[in-house]
């Protein structure tokens, strides 16, 4: 064998045994949240997020991808900075409209209602300023309500 040959094995035999150890090939995929604004006249934050349980495919230290597993759920969280006593959020209408037009009713899990607790709220403005102030905040967190990846509609 010539020795470039043999340079040329020993490099390939190199990088195969370090892609073996660090774990093959991974692909991996990530959502970006954009962030958003408050303004300046302080109205109630609600905020949707869709809950996806990871779960890792493939075989290990060959070809290794992390996805999510269905169904998915729903993370609600509201804030306002009116702190009032006794606070009480009563939600009429909670509903998932589906791509192909099936919807779904979830009113029935807040029937009693929703009790905000008393926070302090750190956010930065629209002035890059840090800011402090009293608030109400509830997270809500309703398990396996979606069944698939197509999009859909929550209706609160």
């Amino acid at each position: 064998m010539r020795s470039w040959k043999r340079g040329i094995l020993i490099v390939s035999l190199l990088i195969a045994t370090g892609w073996l150890c660090t774990g093959g090939c991974v692909t991996h995929s990530y959502w970006l949240l954009p962030s958003n604004s408050y303004g300046n006249d302080f109205k109630p934050y609600v905020r949707a997020d869709v809950k996806c349980p990871g779960a890792t495919y493939g075989t290990p230290y060959i070809y290794q991808y992390h996805g999510d597993r269905l169904p998915f759920g729903i993370s609600l969280t509201y804030i306002t900075h009116n702190v009032v006593e006794e606070p009480r959020i009563t939600l009429d209408r909670v509903t998932i409209k589906l791509a192909d037009g099936t919807e779904t009713d979830l009113a029935d899990r807040f029937r009693e209602g929703i009790v905000p607790r008393v926070e302090e709220h750190w956010y930065i403005d629209d002035n890059h300023a840090m800011q402090k102030k009293p608030s109400l905040m509830s997270e809500v967190s309703i398990e396996d309500c979606v069944p698939n990846r197509n999009p859909f509609r929550l209706r609160i």
